[in-house]
Order: structure tokens, then C-alpha cells, then sequence
């Protein structure tokens, strides 16, 4: 409040108005710098970790933070995928600041996953057969039909399981037992012509 002077100031007070209005802009923080997590493929999972890595704009020792979250447009597993990231503030102080832009980009890579599978088991072969002979079930197949079962007893070989969703499942190679067994010998024999004597 200010005071009065000069010679006639005994005559005069000093009020301050009531209706005076002012109004305090807030500051703005500008996100320099955020990191875009990978992770592997999720059903149905859309969202990705972002992180916040620089700022600036915050006065002095104010409390207020920067927070993100990065949603894709699809769920899918793959590589350079689109973000749309989203920036937010919290903190004792965050009424006091805006953001220069609460939006921003980023790619992310979404790897592939192995799926659930369920391996072929009592396979059976003949001595002398290939493994073209020996058939797996859906999904599987050998990585080497020409490859021979070998001799009678146990044995494994490399085999390929191929999901439905390649988009986001691995295929899966694994070894699987063949027991081979003894091939049947038929003989044939011809009655010789004789006579009687």
C-alpha cells in the first residue's frame, strides 16, 4: 500500500482498491528427450512403456513431473512400429506449468513369441524308410523328408512346427523320437517239377 505526502497530506488516507485482477500465466516445460521401450508381442496389448528423459522449463526446486504412455494401432508383433505418445504433468507445482505440446511420436519394436505346441509323439518307421514315410500332425513337418529312420531302435530327427499366426509366433524346431523297426522279409519259394521214382 503506498502513503501520502506534501503539506496537505494530513487531509487525505490511503485506501487500496477491491477489484483489482491480475493474472499469472503459467510456465511451460518442453519434453526434450524420451525412449520408447520394446518388448515382446502381448494379445491384444497395445500399450508400450515410454520414458521420460528430459525436460525443460521447471523453476527452481518446483515439484512437477512429466509422465508418458505410448499406445500403437495395433497389438501385433514387428519392427519400427508407429507410437502415438501422450505427456502429462503431476506433482504439488504441475497446476502452475503447461506442456508446449502434450503429443509427440515414436517407433517401437515388438518381437515374436514361441507359441504353446504340443510335439507328435509315438512315431513309428520300418527299417529302410525315410522319414517321408513317418507322418506328424498339423503344423509339423520334417526339415528333412529325404533323411533315412536309420536301423531298429530309437532314434530323433529335426522337425518344424509352424504356428497359424506367423505374424506374431516363431516357428519352433525341436527334435522328435522315431522308434524304427524290423522290416518284414517275404520269401518266395516255387514247388520244383519232379517225377515219381
Amino acid at each position: 500500500l503506498g502513503t501520502v505526502g506534501g503539506t496537505d497530506a494530513a487531509f487525505y488516507n490511503v485506501s487500496a482498491p477491491t477489484d483489482v485482477k491480475g493474472e499469472i500465466t503459467k510456465a511451460t516445460i518442453t519434453v526434450t528427450s524420451s525412449t520408447v521401450t520394446g518388448r515382446d508381442y502381448e494379445v491384444g496389448n497395445t500399450s508400450v512403456e515410454v520414458t521420460v528423459t528430459g525436460t525443460s522449463g521447471i523453476i527452481g526446486e518446483d515439484s512437477v513431473t512429466v509422465t508418458a504412455k505410448g499406445e500403437m494401432t495395433d497389438a501385433n508383433a514387428g519392427t519400427n512400429k508407429a507410437v502415438n505418445i501422450t505427456y502429462s504433468l503431476s506433482g504439488a507445482d504441475a497446476a502452475n506449468y503447461q506442456l508446449a505440446s502434450e503429443t509427440a511420436s515414436g517407433t517401437v519394436t515388438i518381437d515374436k513369441i514361441n507359441p504353446a505346441y504340443t510335439a507328435p509323439t509315438d512315431l513309428t518307421a520300418t527299417y529302410g524308410d525315410t522319414l517321408a514315410k513317418v507322418e506328424l500332425t498339423d503344423g509339423w513337418t520334417w526339415n528333412n523328408t529325404s533323411t533315412s529312420v536309420g536301423n531298429v531302435g530309437s532314434h530323433t530327427f529335426a522337425a518344424t512346427f509352424t504356428p497359424e499366426d506367423t505374424t506374431n509366433y516363431n516357428t519352433v524346431s525341436v527334435d522328435l523320437s522315431v522308434t524304427v523297426g524290423k522290416a518284414q522279409v517275404t520269401i518266395e519259394w516255387t514247388e520244383p517239377d519232379y517225377t515219381y521214382n
